[in-house]
C-alpha cells in the first residue's frame, strides 16, 4: 500500500515540477484506478484508509509551499580502480526546495509504523543519491527529508559528499568482486521461506 500511494504522490510531484497543481479529485480518481487493479491488496477498508492518507499528504504539501525541482533523473557513477572502469547507474527520486530553499531529496512514508532513525542515516541508496545529484548538478544535496504522512512527521538525515564518495566506490568495488568470485552473503528476512535463489545463500 505504501509503495502504490507513492506512486500518486509522484505523479502529483511531477505535475507540480511542471508548474500544475493536481486537483484532490484526480487523488481519488487515481486511488480508485489502483483499488480495481490490485484487489488483494486495497480492500473497501483499505480504499477509505487510502483517501484519508492522501488528503493529508495532500494538506501537507499544501501547507508547505511544496517546490520541485526534480523527480526521476538518471545518473552515472564512473570511477578508476586498479586501473579499471567501473559504471553505477542509478535513478534519483524527488528532488524539492527545502524550507531554506535549497535541494532535498524528499521521500514519503504512508506506513503504519515510523521509520528508523538508523536505518535512514544507514540507507545505502541515501548514499548513492547524494552521490549522483553531486554529479549531476556540482552542489550537493542539503539533506534527505523523509516525511511520515500517517503521523505528520519529519525525519532528516545529512551526508558529507567525499564520505559518501568512498563508501559507494568500496560497495561497488567489493560487490563485483564477490559476483566474479560467486559469493554469496545472505541477508536474513521473513521472506527468506519463499525464496527463489534460497541455494545461493546455502
Amino acid at each position: 500500500m505504501n509503495k502504490l500511494l507513492n506512486r500518486i504522490a509522484t505523479n502529483f510531484c511531477l505535475k507540480l515540477m511542471g508548474g500544475e497543481v493536481m486537483p484532490f479529485g484526480n487523488f481519488k480518481r487515481k486511488w480508485d484506478m489502483l483499488s480495481k487493479e490490485y484487489p488483494a491488496i486495497i480492500d473497501v477498508n483499505r480504499i477509505r484508509e487510502g483517501y484519508a492518507l492522501l488528503n493529508s499528504f495532500y494538506l501537507w504539501a499544501e501547507e508547505r509551499e511544496l517546490r520541485i525541482a526534480d523527480v526521476g533523473h538518471s545518473y552515472i557513477i564512473r570511477f578508476v580502480h586498479n586501473n579499471e572502469v567501473y559504471e553505477y547507474h542509478g535513478t534519483l527520486g524527488i528532488i524539492a526546495a527545502s524550507k531554506s530553499n535549497q535541494p532535498e531529496n524528499l521521500k514519503f512514508d504512508f506506513a503504519i509504523r515510523l521509520p528508523d532513525q538508523t536505518n535512514i542515516d544507514l540507507n545505502l541508496k541515501t548514499t548513492f543519491d547524494h552521490v549522483g545529484f553531486q554529479i549531476l548538478y556540482n552542489q550537493p544535496l542539503e539533506s534527505t527529508h523523509i516525511h511520515h504522512v500517517r503521523r505528520n512527521k519529519d525525519y532528516f538525515t545529512i551526508r558529507d559528499y567525499n564520505a559518501c564518495l568512498k563508501k559507494v566506490k568500496t560497495v561497488i568495488v567489493n560487490v563485483i568482486k564477490s559476483i566474479e568470485s560467486n559469493l554469496w552473503y545472505p541477508h536474513e528476512t521473513p521472506l527468506c521461506n519463499n525464496c527463489k535463489a534460497k541455494e545461493f545463500c546455502s
